[in-house]
C-alpha cells in the first residue's frame, strides 16, 4: 500500500507541474481500451462503440456506430 501512495503522489505531483498532458500521454502508452470496441453502462443507458482517444480533460471518447463521438467522464467500461 505504501509503495501505490509513494507512486500515486509521484504522478500528482507530476500532475501540479507539468500539467495533464504529461498524465495523459502516459496513460495512453499503458492503456488497453484506447483502439478497441469498448461497452460502457452510463446507469439508464449503455454506449457502444469504439475508443478513440482520452480528452484534455480527461474524458473517454468513444465513437459509436453511427460516427458520433460522445464524452465519457463516468461508467463501467468492458471491452468487447
Amino acid at each position: 500500500m505504501a509503495a501505490l501512495l509513494t507512486a500515486l503522489e509521484g504522478w500528482f505531483e507530476r500532475l501540479q507541474q507539468e500539467g495533464f498532458e504529461a498524465v495523459r500521454t502516459r496513460w495512453l502508452e499503458l492503456n488497453s481500451t484506447v483502439g478497441g470496441r469498448v461497452r460502457i453502462e452510463l446507469g439508464p443507458g449503455r454506449l457502444e462503440g469504439q475508443a478513440t482517444d482520452l480528452d484534455a480533460d480527461g474524458a473517454l471518447l468513444v465513437r459509436d456506430d453511427k460516427g458520433k463521438t460522445h464524452r465519457v467522464l463516468a461508467g463501467d467500461v468492458e471491452a468487447g
